[in-house]
């Protein structure tokens, strides 16, 4: 069966492509309708893609489904499910930090089933991961999204441009200097965003002041290390935040001061922390 869609209200643009909130006519079923921009079919390559990238992730719980494509017409569309709660840029500096934990979390196993099939997102940030509701919990769910600018596994023969590969302050340093993007530069964006939507800024200095659990604070630090080498990969990265959604608030300062007993769980905190990333390295 043919599906009809109409779409009606403007979600956001990017590189090559417009978003619109949509609806299935046949079924009412909301949808997101991604749309190429006019007189641009030089990026139609990069379109088509796009499509298969996320038709290779197809029934991955942590990634954006795609619905449908017609790409005869005048402006090429992709469907999309429609996550109903926006992006993560609105949990920016609002949400407790088991909250931000359990994003990443969810985050970190859409990358890892992203990275699992040779492709590499290369744009990672709050406005790029969903949140889509669960009909029975009332439990969110966060989605990667928008591989405009992903490295596909299927050969790709267009021009790849700096301005492609990424978003200002959310690039890693090595794609910076030049080197080519691997996984652990998707790694590196995403640690960035665990940082900004804890501190509402993008720097890893902004994490010394945050109260949050130690163990944490060095995940988020491992994630950003200098060395790509150093940070873990996505399927570890999961695996670890779900232990660190597991942990005890951390103490406030003032119960720090008043309590030789608190600064001792803080130091077992950090020989933890260190051994948790240190078992995550091994198995690489």
């Amino acid at each position: 069966m043919t599906f009809t869609y109409k779409w009606f209200e403007f979600l956001g643009k990017g590189s090559f492509g417009e978003v619109w909130k949509g609806v299935q006519v046949e079924t009412g079923a909301l949808v997101a309708v991604k749309l190429l921009h006019a007189n641009q079919r030089a990026h139609f390559s990069r379109f088509l893609d796009e499509a298969r990238t996320l038709q290779g992730l197809a029934g991955e719980p942590h990634v954006v489904r795609i619905l449908d494509y017609n790409f005869d017409l005048d402006r090429p569309m992709i469907v999309l499910e429609f996550c109903d709660q926006g992006s993560l840029r609105s949990w920016v500096g609002k949400r407790p930090w088991r909250h931000v934990a359990g994003a990443l979390r969810h985050a970190a196993y859409g990358l890892a089933s992203v990275h699992g099939i040779g492709a590499l997102h290369r744009d990672v940030k709050p406005d790029n991961l969903l949140i889509a509701s669960l009909p029975v919990s009332n439990e969110v769910n966060i989605k990667v999204a928008d591989f405009g600018v992903a490295r596909c596994h299927q050969p790709f023969t267009g021009n790849m441009t700096y301005s492609l590969q990424g978003t200002d302050g959310y690039i890693s340093p090595e794609v910076r200097r030049g080197d080519p993007f691997q996984p652990p530069a998707d790694i590196f964006s995403l640690g960035i965003t665990g940082i900004e939507l804890i501190t509402g800024r993008k720097n890893m200095a902004s994490l010394s002041s945050a109260q949050i659990p130690v163990e944490f604070k060095n995940l988020l630090n491992a994630m950003c290390a200098n060395n790509p080498a150093q940070r873990p990969s996505a399927q570890q990265l999961g695996s670890m935040l779900s232990e660190i959604e597991k942990m005890e608030e951390p103490l406030v300062e003032a119960e720090k001061s008043s309590s030789g007993a608190g600064w001792g769980l803080l130091a077992l905190g950090l020989a933890v922390g260190v051994g948790l990333l240190a078992l995550g390295a091994s198995k690489k």
